[in-house]
């Protein structure tokens, strides 16, 4: 009974809370509603603290869990610098939030909210002390329970930082869950779709790297055939286009850990258009040194191959 009439009251309070907001949304320069949403989420009411309470007791019902994530995240939204600090300096809520995706991502669904605040966080003083592989798988789960794009990509953009921002240490924890998460197939998938349409170049350059790191740390591709074929299109493209010679070695760098792979080897998908655009590029003066040496390792690749299979033949 003492259960039930919480959940009841909280979830009352809740719906009251959100009706409030959404008034708030239409009426963002009315004085009243400006003082009101100030007052609720200063830490010296103690509101936002009661919030995650809340959430972190074990008498919450996971539907309420939700609603709690939900209205943290729209105060995050109206009231980021008054709850955002909130949020983490209380250890327990950070961890609390991430064993909550980590050991619910089993249900047929997980809120948007729960990657909100998460990706949000990222970007706030103090929080690089949470990013562990427990945070990072949280992310993962994220490519399959978010639909909102802007929200996806923010995720996206995260999970590159901390793969940049791993090279500095021994162990990159991004490579670390990529290799064991369930979702990690997602995320290749997602790295290909936006590829071929990114236009803003130096994340095109992140998301290469990222896919050549990938690469590098595993033994078979990470790429089925069918992607394969699209990869080498959009590369291609991508190399013909006018680009920077920066972008142009992290392409042909991608290009040329593709050419290593037997998954590529087994379609040979334009394999004369690869060398040619190659051989281009390695005999041109106008190309950057370490262009030339690319694209000469690229086709050195394919011929020893080729060389290989005819001696088997």
């Amino acid at each position: 009974m003492e259960e039930n009439t919480k959940n009841s009251n909280l979830k009352e309070n809740i719906k009251k809370l959100l009706e409030n907001l959404k008034k708030f949304e239409k009426k963002k320069d009315d004085s009243s509603y400006i003082e009101w949403i100030n007052k609720i989420t200063e830490p010296k009411y103690f509101f936002i603290s009661d919030i995650i309470n809340y959430f972190l007791d074990q008498l919450t019902t996971r539907e309420l869990k939700e609603q709690v994530l939900f209205l943290l995240r729209k105060l995050y939204e109206f009231k980021k610098e008054n709850v955002a600090p909130q949020l983490i300096y209380n250890k327990e809520f950070i961890k609390g939030l991430i064993n909550y995706v980590n050991h619910n991502n089993k249900k047929d669904t997980i809120s948007e909210s729960s990657f909100y605040i998460l990706s949000e966080l990222y970007y706030e003083d103090n929080f690089q002390n949470y990013i562990n592989e427990d945070y990072i798988s949280t992310l993962f789960y994220g490519l399959k329970y978010v639909h909102d794009n802007i929200l996806l990509n923010k995720i996206i953009d995260v999970l590159l930082e901390i793969n940049t921002k791993s090279y500095a240490k021994e162990i990159n924890l991004f490579l670390e869950v990529y290799m064991v998460h369930p979702c990690s197939r997602i995320l290749s998938e997602i790295f290909l779709g936006v590829v071929n349409v990114e236009e803003n170049k130096k994340r095109l350059g992140k998301i290469l790297i990222c896919l050549n790191d990938l690469m590098d740390n595993g033994k078979s591709c990470i790429f089925c055939s069918s992607d394969i074929k699209i990869f080498i299109d959009i590369l291609i493209s991508q190399l013909q286009s006018n680009t920077s010679t920066e972008l142009t070695i992290i392409l042909l760098n991608t290009l040329e850990r593709l050419t290593i792979y037997k998954e590529y080897y087994d379609c040979l998908y334009k394999v004369d258009d690869i060398t040619e655009l190659m051989e281009d590029f390695e005999g041109s003066i106008e190309q950057n040194t370490e262009v030339r040496r690319i694209s000469k390792q690229i086709v050195i690749n394919i011929t020893d191959h080729q060389g290989k299979h005819n001696n088997i033949n």
